[in-house]
């Protein structure tokens, strides 16, 4: 670090006082960032200001300087990039160490302290497609493994790697399902060192495993985090780790599998005390639980806050909330339900629609999703499945009959709004039913790829409201006549028919 201050301190002539005055120290401490006795690059906030008056100085001079520096170092420079990402991608430099290439470092030392016994037990790749392949590789192993199998994630990264390809993604959910399949479990720790946006990306990633029976997630209360290196570790117990690094001013990102049990235990007791400090993430309600009536009451009008607005991503089964109760009458009569358990669901339902109507609700409905969740037979209403422990259940060409029914008393509702979610708009949630509102520290998630009916309730505040925060930019990327209730009915009743 000291040569790169020296460096540059030399190409745009700023002496030890005036570094000292820019940045409000003493004179010596200048000259010990320097001669690399201390080190400048621990603290970030010296970083940026310093970088920022380089930058000051390079476009004052015209000499496109910084530009040519980081070229000759190796970095991919884009014509049209802009000053702030340069200036990010000049903290990086001046914080990365020149050391040899990583992984050649890393087996070299192994091998000297015979912590690997082949060679061959280490394999690396770079970027996001190689990072995808170690993935790949190492889930594949870990099914193997199972059902003695257990992995444990930690990550600082963000979830480019696996977000921007969907086969990838098809394709690692599908891997996790036959991993849990086989009897696997799963513990995933998520730091919430980000941004709202970086954890709603991420978060919605990773929940539809956490809803797996297996899975189990959970979150370190950590708000500040200025490290540029960020890392993951994936660890097999016992058997394998997968570790990876990438830095938040450039888009690179290396992957190390490593199939050596030292090693395995080594980084699984890394992982471990993250976890002795975390803390579970998701409250879980299933049809195997007791007293889930009290509870998901109590977070439904959370939700429904007076005043509020609540957003609520597919869950087609809540559809039946919105009922008449004539309407829900016959829904529940066709599902087997004895007339007290029939009134019990009444006033289930009543207390929680008096609630909805003093908020705004806004229903984004995914068609896509919507088809093929009818292709089912018969449709779980999963809100009175978790109410009575017991599958409750009719038949798709019943629940469909309700439903279009159902659509005209939404449609003069007005405290009701519905949008027909794109694509691209509801890939941002993926196979999740999500819904956030009311004080938006509370949120309620389930996954449609779970074999039973599970809702699972968020009350670690900044999840919350990231999903809170996610939910809303899904609404606000529908267009306006897609939010036209009259168009999206006429839509849906002429699709859910053709069933």
């Amino acid at each position: 670090m000291g040569n790169k201050l020296r460096l540059l301190m030399k190409v745009f002539d700023i002496s030890n006082n005036d570094l000292a005055e820019l940045l409000q120290v003493h004179v010596s401490l200048v000259s010990k960032w320097r001669t690399g006795t201390r080190s400048f690059s621990n603290n970030q906030k010296y970083v940026r200001k310093f970088a920022s008056y380089v930058m000051t100085l390079d476009k004052s001079h015209r000499t496109n300087s910084v530009r040519e520096l980081l070229k000759d170092h190796n970095y991919n420079i884009p014509d049209d990039i802009s000053e702030k990402e340069l200036t990010l991608l000049l903290c990086g430099w001046l914080c990365r160490e020149e050391k040899p290439e990583v992984h050649d470092t890393l087996r070299d030392s192994m091998l000297k302290n015979k912590a690997l016994t082949k060679v061959e037990n280490i394999y690396y790749w770079e970027g996001n497609l190689g990072r995808r392949e170690a993935v790949i590789q190492f889930v594949e192993y870990a099914i193997e493994c199972a059902p003695d199998a257990e992995i444990l994630i930690y990550s600082t990264e963000n979830a480019s790697w696996f977000r921007e390809d969907d086969a990838f993604l098809a394709k690692w959910l599908d891997m996790h399902m036959k991993f849990f399949a086989r009897g696997g479990s799963l513990k995933i720790i998520h730091p919430m060192n980000r941004s709202l946006d970086a954890i709603g990306d991420y978060m919605l990633s990773w929940l539809p495993f956490e809803l797996q029976e297996g899975a189990e997630g959970y979150y370190l209360q950590k708000y500040e985090d200025q490290n540029i290196v960020r890392n993951t570790i994936i660890v097999l117990k016992g058997r394998a780790v997968l570790y990876g690094v990438s830095s938040t001013r450039d888009s690179r990102c290396r992957s190390w599998y490593l199939k050596d049990t030292s090693l395995a235990k080594a980084y699984e007791m890394v992982a471990q005390s993250y976890l002795s400090f975390a803390k579970p993430l998701l409250s879980g309600y299933n049809m195997h639980s007791r007293n889930n009536s009290e509870a998901l009451t109590d977070l439904f009008l959370t939700l429904f806050g007076p005043d509020s607005d609540c957003y609520l991503y597919n869950g087609f089964s809540l559809f039946v909330m919105a009922m008449k109760e004539s309407l829900l009458r016959s829904l529940l009569d066709r599902a087997g339900l004895s007339e007290e358990e029939m009134q019990d669901a009444l006033n289930y339902v009543l207390t929680i629609k008096q609630a909805a109507r003093l908020c705004s609700v806004y229903f984004v409905i995914d068609a896509g999703c919507l088809i093929e969740y009818l292709q089912r037979p018969d449709i779980n209403l999963v809100p009175f499945t978790l109410l009575f422990n017991r599958r409750i259940a009719v038949s798709t060409n019943v629940f469909i009959e309700h439903t279009l029914q159902m659509m005209d008393d939404i449609l003069t509702a007005d405290n009701i709004h519905v949008g027909l979610a794109v694509k691209d708009a509801a890939d941002s949630a993926g196979a999740l039913t999500l819904m956030s509102g009311g004080s938006y520290h509370r949120a309620m998630v389930s996954s449609t790829k779970s074999k039973e009916p599970v809702l699972a309730e968020i009350r670690e505040p900044t999840v919350a409201n990231a999903i809170y925060v996610r939910l809303v930019k899904i609404w606000d990327m529908i267009s306006y006549s897609a939010k036209d209730k009259e168009y999206i009915f006429s839509y849906l009743k002429k699709s859910l028919l053709q069933q």
